[in-house]
């Protein structure tokens, strides 16, 4: 009897998915999801034609870009930062 030998793994690095090169560094975070919504967001991300890190990344960065704004606005508003 003949045993397949698997393939020497590839570095954890190679591993990950290619990320664009926006000339910063990333950093890898783990999120753990229940399984109906690891399942929406897979499905939301294929129809918008992206991965689910870039649908996370969009829906990150859009979330904090409203919180600084509005605390711009409330800063504005109190007199702060004239």
């Amino acid at each position: 009897m003949h045993l397949l030998q698997s393939a020497p793994k590839a570095p954890f690095h190679a591993r990950l998915p290619l990320v664009k090169n926006s000339g910063k560094s990333v950093k890898k975070l783990s999120v753990l999801l229940s399984s109906e919504l690891h399942l929406r967001s897979k499905r939301q991300a294929l129809l918008n034609d992206q991965t689910l890190t870039d649908l996370i990344v969009s829906l990150l960065t859009s979330y904090l870009d409203s919180v600084d704004s509005a605390s711009q606005e409330k800063s504005l508003r109190n007199g702060e930062g004239i």
